[in-house]
């Protein structure tokens, strides 16, 4: 500790070597600069994880969900084809099946696409839901991690103050990092499947009182297990 009589003295800028009454702002944009590449180096490998595990169950979502709007379609083009078989064994009337043949096609093809256009579309909500389940854990204050002396300081020694020992971080840069993992207790949201008409065509978007389909094991992530999302 400095004797009391000594005064303080601002030190010159460390990149201009500007006297500190000029303010030239010299270290704080130096700052920005190094807190932006350290960024990088930290979080970009974890944004690319995080990333990956968004855009591989949000994809399996979709498709499930496309695949559960498409199979009224997918029956009512069977039944269609049953009913034109019938109709032309039957003979009444007696006509060429092959128009009715395309026409139906034509009309599975159309719901078809309705079906993936409506799974297509619900990508931001299905993306805003999956997002929503990564959190960033820090430590506190009292964290040993920030806490715990350097090695060499006697136990009572008064220059112990608590503060982070500046001749370790190289040993603690790798010991914990932040943590991402997904939340436990996110709802599971309601994503409501179309209703179907009797021809197996879509209802208009947009009507109320959808019901929610049941959850499949791939839409929602199991939960994690110790040490998930954890970057070490």
């Amino acid at each position: 500790m400095a004797p009391s009589h000594v005064p303080y003295v601002d030190p010159r800028c460390a990149i201009c070597t500007a006297p500190a009454e000029a303010s030239c702002g010299c270290e704080a944009r130096a700052l920005e600069v190094a807190i932006s590449q350290a960024e990088g180096r930290f979080f970009s490998p974890m944004f690319m994880d995080v990333r990956s595990w968004v855009r591989a169950r949000a994809r399996d979502y979709i498709l499930d969900y496309y695949r559960e709007i498409s199979k009224p379609c997918r029956t009512a083009y069977a039944r269609h084809r049953d009913v034109i078989r019938a109709t032309y064994r039957a003979k009444c009337p007696p006509e060429d099946p092959e128009p009715n043949y395309r026409n139906a096609e034509r009309i599975y093809r159309k719901n078809i696409d309705e079906a993936w256009s409506l799974a297509v579309l619900r990508y931001p909500e299905v993306l805003d839901y999956f997002f929503s389940l990564v959190h960033i854990s820090l430590p506190d204050d009292q964290d040993p991690v920030l806490q715990q002396p350097s090695p060499g300081r006697r136990r009572h020694d008064d220059s112990d103050d608590g503060r982070p020992p500046f001749n370790r971080l190289g040993e603690f840069r790798h010991r914990r990092r932040r943590v991402f993992e997904p939340k436990r207790s996110a709802p599971i949201p309601a994503f409501p499947i179309p209703p179907r008409q009797p021809n197996g065509q879509p209802a208009v978007a947009g009507r109320p009182g959808w019901p929610t389909p049941p959850p499949s094991p791939q839409a929602f992530p199991q939960q994690p297990q110790p040490g998930a999302w954890s970057m070490r």
